[in-house]
């Protein structure tokens, strides 16, 4: 089971690199930032995620700094390929049907 979270950490994170999403220095953990900026984006994309089948919680301001609003996914050893690419894939979906500027991945 292990090897099975590590796994889905690595997959999870090498995919949001590769759509130009922000993990911030997210590595080995299981709580994966994926960076939004704005909190109300933050909370809108959270809505938008849960009604497209993706629960994933938004932390904005007091618990990050002002324009750091980031979604936290949590990747578990039970999830597949499949359901990690969906998460990702909606998200990347519902950003550019909102119209959502993200910060690059330059930005930590």
């Amino acid at each position: 089971m292990v090897q099975s979270l590590q796994n889905n950490i690595r997959t999870f994170v090498e995919l949001s690199n590769e759509k130009g999403f922000n993990t911030l220095l997210a590595k080995e953990s299981a709580i994966i930032p994926i960076l939004i900026g704005n909190d109300e984006d933050a909370a809108l994309l959270s809505k938008l995620m849960l009604e497209n089948g993706v629960f994933v919680p938004p932390a904005v301001f007091p618990a990050v700094p002002r324009n750091q609003a980031r979604l936290r996914f949590c990747v578990i050893s039970m999830h597949n390929s499949d359901q990690i690419h969906k998460a990702l894939d909606t998200l990347e979906m519902l950003v550019e049907k909102q119209g959502i500027k993200l910060p690059g991945p330059e930005v930590k």
